[in-house]
């Protein structure tokens, strides 16, 4: 190949590199904005679930609107350089941004209509992070317009860019979740995707000028297969993005039954969704001489089905293997490494999502070269198509979550997914056949064929099976079982000593063992015991109602009672003689919100607080273990308040702990360190509990030996031994003073 046969090629290779950076940057930008934007909407999975949306919404409207200025401009590449540089300019000012933005958080939070508030939420959040997006969106159809000089062109390169800006996603997901965030900070990684903006800029500008810095020449005629309607390309793509992110949101539930509430799980999964859409649109490069709405059927139809076999696989190979189903845990060279964890999810994750995600991949480029039948309309047409896919794909993350999961389940909408797909795919493969025969048609009938037979043989209950096998299947019953919009909630029941225990996504929260429900106990009484006249009270996380369910044996006149989950009031019958049919009590005020939100919007002063948080390490835990969160609780404080943290001690180092006792000493500086009581059975306490108050605590003995006289707080707790003043005072382990040496 000779110098001048390569040169055209040039410019391609500087804006794949420009891109590559691109969806880099894009993705760090997300991850890093997303967690920082916990803590002006929350930890929920709502808030989550409206900054996913604001991003795909934003990038859907900035492919449509660039796209289209870029057809009437003689260099849209310039476009392209211009909106990097501008992306960097923002990552750079957005972490001087969000203390003011936390402050319009809470103010969307005073409304009391949940749907007002929702609505409020979002408009902020299209604000805050759709408007960037715009930018980011403009990355694939500016470049295919730049430098497509024929719809040939189009077809060829658009898979190329497409890949190549997907593929920068999952190394931006992966550097950015593993490595930089931990070790760099927030602030430092959204000032280092701003420097991969900066530099994807410059290598725009380079391919810029390279390419004569002006549009090459527009075809004198359509290329043959793409100058069909332009409704069924858009079809394609919405098909494909509805399922994809409608699959990812049910994927991201079922690894939870898996994995737990791993850090690295989401983080994981979205690297391979990734570099299965990347890996995808490179295939389509490779497919260029096909009829490209035939290429998108075929990968809707392969989408459809991969999607439940895929499904099925993963969990039989649990099912039949167990959790570590490659024995990553028992090889020497991972047995003591603090990357066991993480090797063990990388191995299983692609079982369960790369083949979807690469025919999804396959199927948008596929879709963007039938829209365009010129090179002239590439940057309208391309627009166009990857509207039409990220606004599908946002209503997919939205509908999956908040109506088909509580309607029918994470299986059957899984197998609903994959009805769509396949479906969609048929009628396209019909829709473009020539001629228009049985024979023709016959390539239709396969896909829709499969998926529907596969529904119908399908074992069904898998999920409750992954549910049995991450329990523990000997012995245990399940008695509860509930997937709802926020999480999977289940108790189950052993039938030799009858324990029961709460499974939120197949994670232990609480169990009926003597040990914990006295510490679950403690937290409820502690507060109140310790108070002088307690009137009202707070408890953030309700669990299975322990807690709750203790505390209503003082006399308080309300409590109010906030968590992420309302699905999880549904097993509290379960627990009625542990929580005394706490949610029966008038008193008692339900709130299904994130705590901090809850009190940011609340101007409310509590005599009691009680914390019931997971635990520090878990995803949606952490803040309410940060000095952010400790100030928060202490405004909210009464003069003469008690807060009350429950701390687990298990999963904990020893510098992770003293990090945490620092924090909340540094907040409240009279603050005293419980021990719960009662042990494992293993010989170790494993429950603290941080108490906080104004001013130092004082103990009257002789009121607190009354208190524990009166019938229902003495009722409550001699159950379990608690009853003796000594019993609680026992637990107390520590001042500030202490805490401080």
């Amino acid at each position: 190949m000779t110098h001048r046969s390569v040169r055209p090629f040039i410019p391609l290779l500087v804006a794949c590199a420009a891109t590559l950076l691109s969806g880099a940057a894009a993705l760090s930008y997300e991850v890093v904005w997303s967690r920082m934007l916990v803590l002006v909407f929350g930890n929920s999975a709502d808030a989550t679930m409206l900054v996913l949306c604001a991003f795909m919404v934003g990038m859907a409207a900035g492919a449509r609107a660039v796209g289209r200025l870029a057809d009437g401009m003689p260099s849209p590449l310039r476009i392209y350089v211009a909106a990097e540089a501008l992306l960097a300019l923002y990552a750079i000012a957005v972490p001087f941004l969000m203390p003011s933005l936390e402050r319009a958080g809470a103010l969307t939070g005073a409304l009391d209509i949940p749907l007002l508030r929702a609505v409020a939420r979002f408009a902020a959040a299209f604000c805050i992070v759709a408007v960037p997006a715009l930018f980011m969106g403009a990355t694939v159809p500016v470049l295919v317009r730049g430098l497509a000089g024929a719809a040939a062109q189009v077809r060829a390169r658009v898979g190329l860019l497409y890949g190549a800006n997907t593929l920068g996603g999952a190394m931006g997901a992966a550097l950015c979740g593993f490595l930089a965030i931990p070790f760099l900070g927030l602030r430092a990684t959204s000032w280092t995707a701003a420097g991969a903006s900066l530099l994807a800029a410059g290598l725009g500008l380079m391919a810029l000028r390279l390419s004569g810095d002006t549009c090459p020449a527009e075809p004198a005629s359509p290329s043959p297969g793409t100058n069909g309607p332009v409704k069924w390309p858009l079809i394609a793509a919405a098909v494909g993005g509805f399922a994809m992110l409608g699959g990812e949101i049910l994927w991201a539930r079922l690894l939870t039954f898996i994995f737990g509430h791993d850090t690295y799980a989401f983080a994981i999964l979205l690297v391979v969704v990734l570099a299965g859409l990347g890996l995808g649109g490179f295939a389509h490069s490779l497919l260029r001489n096909r009829t490209p709405l035939r290429v998108a059927g075929a990968a809707l139809c392969a989408l459809g089905i991969t999607l439940l076999t895929s499904y099925v696989t993963a969990a039989e190979l649990i099912l039949t293997a167990g959790r570590d189903p490659f024995h990553i845990a028992g090889a020497a060279v991972w047995s003591t490494s603090l990357w066991k964890e993480f090797v063990r999810e990388l191995s299983f994750a692609p079982l369960l999502v790369f083949a979807p995600a690469f025919f999804a991949g396959l199927s948008l480029p596929a879709a963007c070269a039938a829209a365009c039948p010129d090179a002239s309309q590439s940057g309208r047409r391309t627009g166009a198509v990857l509207l039409s896919n990220g606004m599908a794909a946002a209503a997919g993350a939205v509908l999956t979550s908040t109506v088909f999961i509580p309607l029918i389940g994470i299986e059957r909408s899984l197998i609903a997914l994959s009805i769509v797909a396949a479906g969609a795919g048929s009628l396209l493969l019909v829709a473009t056949a020539v001629p228009r025969t049985r024979w023709t048609l016959i390539p239709a009938v396969p896909g829709m064929a499969f998926v529907l037979a596969f529904a119908l043989l399908l074992p069904g209950g898998l999920p409750l099976a992954l549910l049995r096998e991450a329990v523990g299947p000997a012995h245990q019953r399940i008695i509860h079982y509930e997937e709802g919009r926020t999480g999977t909630v289940s108790v189950t029941e052993n039938r030799i000593n009858k324990e029961r225990q709460l499974f939120m996504n197949a994670v232990n929260e609480v169990t009926t063992r003597l040990v914990h429900i006295q510490s679950f106990k403690l937290l409820g009484h502690l507060g109140p015991l310790l108070h002088p006249h307690p009137r009202t009270g707070l408890l953030i996380c309700f669990g299975a109602g322990v807690s709750a369910g203790a505390a209503i044996a003082h006399p308080f006149t309300s409590i109010d009672i906030v968590d992420l989950s309302e699905t999880v009031f549904g097993a509290a019958p379960h627990f009625r003689r542990e929580n005394n049919d706490v949610l029966a009590d008038d008193r008692v005020h339900l709130h299904v919100e994130d705590g901090r939100q809850f009190l940011l919007r609340s101007e409310k002063k509590y005599d009691v607080m009680m914390i019931d948080s997971t635990h520090p390490k878990a995803v949606d835990s952490w803040i309410l273990y940060t000095s952010g969160f400790y100030r928060l609780v202490k405004s909210r404080l009464a003069k003469d308040g008690i807060a009350v943290q429950w701390l687990p001690l298990h999963g904990l180092s020893e510098t992770e702990f003293a990090s945490i006792l620092r924090t909340f000493e540094q907040v409240f500086p009279h603050m005293t360190l419980w021990l719960s009581v009662g042990f494992e059975t293993y010989g170790k306490a494993a429950y603290a509990k941080l108490v906080g108050t104004h001013d130092p605590l004082q103990i009257d003995y002789r009121e607190l030996s009354r208190r524990l006289k009166e019938p229902l707080i003495a009722a409550d707790l001699a159950r379990y031994g608690m009853d003796d003043p000594m019993e609680i005072l026992d637990g107390f382990v520590a001042d500030a003073d202490a805490v401080r040496r």
